[in-house]
């Protein structure tokens, strides 16, 4: 196999990380997964729901698509299917009547893609059965290795070191104050928390929600179209991601922190899934898939003692 090219986002000192300490470790008993669902995610479904079961100790995934007959779960006893449209929230034919004046030139993209934010936030208030613990994921994410972002009551936030002033200045929006300053980095204003799979409690993102709500005086989906900071060059400009860990480590800091020794690196190529997999498997917590431009764009989690090429 040919060598991939690897960037790494950032480099850290070898210290021990929460991931993979087995030490003062304290998992919930049960915890669930959430996670979108579409025909396109098919291919590689079932390798990230296994992943998830193994590395993770997923109990149920409570999988959410646009219609259930549509998929096939038959033969798994985990899979629970939900109807987007049993989900409280705006369609994306409102969303998109929301924002009709911050048009762009990716504005057909962002209908849709809020929708998917708002189902993964929506699932504190909506999924009856849910753990209080629980993963957000997305669908094409892979688990290579043991992942417990969770210890002693606190959840563990992996930063990502790219540059998104868009999704900054959202958060910033709708929290209504400073996003949350990561102490340990020295170029701060780089790194944020765009994930492809975060821990999430129920107590905390209702409190979120509520908290949004009694802040703006109206549902907390049009306070959060109310609060975008579109542009034409970057009009997807929201993640559920970053605004709920900002939210927990401004407002809730007994309750989460952030790991420091794992890092999103990125790699590019043509090498299908299975073989990044079979080659890198010893050295990533994770890898996301994302088909773009009939190339893989690969994230993973890495342990700082792996940073080297």
């Amino acid at each position: 196999m040919s060598r991939q090219t690897i960037h790494f986002i950032r480099e850290n000192q070898p210290t021990k990380s929460i991931l993979n300490s087995d030490s003062n470790v304290d998992i919930p008993e049960h915890v669930d997964a959430v996670m979108p669902l579409h025909l396109r995610d098919m291919p590689t479904i079932h390798q990230s729901l296994d992943s998830a079961k193994k590395h993770v100790g997923i109990r149920n995934f409570y999988i959410i698509v646009s219609n259930k007959d549509d998929f096939d779960f038959s033969d798994r006893d985990d899979v629970i299917l939900i109807k987007e449209s049993d989900m409280s929230i705006p369609t994306v034919l409102d969303i998109e009547k929301s924002i009709t004046e911050q048009e762009g030139p990716d504005w057909d993209r962002l209908p849709s893609w809020m929708y998917q934010q708002f189902i993964k936030l929506s699932a504190c208030r909506d999924i009856e059965g849910l753990s209080n613990i629980y993963m957000i994921m997305d669908a094409d994410v892979i688990f290579c290795k043991d992942y417990k972002p969770y210890s002693k009551g606190k959840s563990f936030y992996s930063v990502l070191g790219e540059h998104y002033p868009t999704y900054i200045k959202t958060t910033e929006r709708i929290l209504g104050r400073k996003r949350y300053l990561i102490p340990e980095c020295e170029d701060y204003e780089r790194f944020n928390f765009i994930s492809h799979q975060m821990m999430f409690s129920r107590d905390l993102c209702n409190n979120m929600l509520s908290f949004i709500e009694d802040k703006y005086g109206c549902a907390w989906p049009e306070a959060i179209l109310n609060g975008l900071f579109i542009t034409e060059t970057d009009p997807t400009c929201f993640s559920e991601y970053n605004l709920y860990a900002n939210y927990c480590l401004l407002f809730h800091p007994d309750e989460s922190d952030i790991d420091m020794d794992t890092n999103w690196v990125q790699m590019c190529g043509e090498v299908p899934p299975q073989i990044l997999l079979d080659h890198y498997d010893c050295a990533y917590y994770a890898m996301h898939f994302h088909k773009r431009n009939q190339k893989f764009l690969v994230l993973g989690y890495k342990n700082a003692d792996s940073l080297k090429e």
